[in-house]
């Protein structure tokens, strides 16, 4: 795995020297350099996703569906969802609309004396011990995403 993670790496690196940098420079929009470095890996990692998805689930569906179509044209929108997601888009355009909304409300209630809640201050003996805290926030944002998907379906957005 770690052979799979310097190859991202080194993807990431030249695709980022090689285009995203210059591209940014040109455009002018360079103080968007480290977060746009990190979204390249994002895009690397969603497009290996994407194939493996493809490659492991496209030929057991066809195998073993989980659900009969009429046609493959009614899964063009979980296709379209899958990729504007795995890719990036989606947590891009959240980044650029909400960070601005996100810091003017975090600056203002510290200004008004509020902190932010992290699970460490909960439960103390997890800032001593990085992986049970890693495990216990992949377990409390992944609830908190199944919430937000079951929330979808219920009010059908």
């Amino acid at each position: 795995m770690s052979t799979l993670g310097e190859a991202v790496a080194a993807l990431q690196t030249w695709l980022f020297e090689a285009a995203l940098q210059p591209a940014l420079y040109a455009l002018d929009v360079a103080n968007y350099t480290e977060p746009a470095y990190e979204a390249l890996e994002w895009l690397i990692w969603g497009v290996l996703e994407v194939a493996v998805l493809y490659a492991v689930l496209r030929p057991l569906e066809a195998l073993r569906p989980a659900e009969r179509w009429g046609t493959r044209r009614e899964v063009g929108v979980d296709v379209l969802y899958t990729m504007l997601h795995r890719l990036g888009v989606v947590p891009l355009a959240f980044f650029f609309l909400l960070t601005p909304v996100v810091d003017a409300a975090e600056s203002w209630l510290r200004l008004a004396g509020f902190r932010t809640l992290n699970l460490e201050e909960l439960v103390p003996p997890l800032a001593s011990r990085p992986l049970a805290a890693f495990l216990v926030y992949l377990l409390v944002l992944d609830l908190a995403d199944y919430w937000r998907h079951r929330l979808q379906h219920r009010f059908e957005w």
